[in-house]
């Protein structure tokens, strides 16, 4: 029993050997894959688009023409806009003036936050401590004062720098640490707006000249864009 497995084991190696020097490899298996639905759509690299489009296959080709013509560019439409006119009147006189010189103008209203002043106050707090601070306000005869939103308690509405000094010097004697900041409020303003052309400074500079406190800007058209989709 002992030869045969000695026997076993030189053939192996003898059949391993001539595998080896072979310079004709032994047939292998191949295993053979389903074909590619026709709705699979296969993979394509960038090399072989450019061979069959003439297309850039560097990527830093394909980037710079993608800052050249970013996807969805074109040309933007400019506007120049004249205001803020406070008064309806006065922007109606303007519109007027350019309808007279060639220029369609199209009004519309915005909001804008304008400084009116200074307020002095103490930061949102607990209730109960809002009510000691204004008792002890109470026993001091200070009456000006009252509890806002979140229990801030507001000191005083000045409309110079001067005033509110000298209100916030008084409330840090009793002890409290206000702050003092400006005061705004928002307001209605009215613009007159029109596309760019050539010739629009210059005609427009004759309009401001009648109003002095208004600027002429550049800005995205809106009051255009929302005429041309109501029409």
């Amino acid at each position: 029993m002992r030869y045969v497995v000695i026997l076993l084991l030189v053939a192996n190696a003898v059949y391993f050997t001539w595998n080896l020097l072979s310079d004709s490899p032994g047939p292998r298996l191949a295993r053979r894959l389903p074909p590619i639905p026709e709705s699979v759509r296969t993979l394509v690299t960038l090399r072989e688009i450019r061979e069959a489009d003439k297309q850039p296959a560097d990527m830093s080709e394909v980037e710079a023409i993608t800052q050249l013509e970013p996807p969805g560019a074109g040309p933007a439409l400019g506007c120049l806009t004249l205001g803020p006119f406070l008064a309806a009147a006065d922007l109606q006189q303007a519109a007027n003036d350019l309808d007279s010189r060639g220029l369609d103008a199209q009004p519309y209203e915005d909001e804008e936050s304008v400084e009116v002043g200074y307020w002095i106050y103490l930061p949102p707090m607990e209730w109960e401590a809002a009510k000691k601070i204004t008792a002890m306000l109470d026993e001091k005869g200070d009456e000006e004062y009252y509890i806002g939103k979140e229990n801030l308690v507001a000191l005083g509405a000045f409309d110079t720098m001067d005033r509110a000094k000298i209100r916030f010097e008084q409330v840090r004697k009793y002890g409290l640490e206000p702050l003092l900041e400006p005061r705004y409020k928002t307001r209605t303003v009215h613009w007159l707006e029109l596309e760019t052309t050539g010739n629009d400074r210059q005609v427009m500079a004759a309009v401001l000249e009648e109003f002095p406190d208004i600027r002429l800007q550049n800005a995205a058209c809106r009051a255009i864009a929302t005429q041309d989709a109501i029409n």
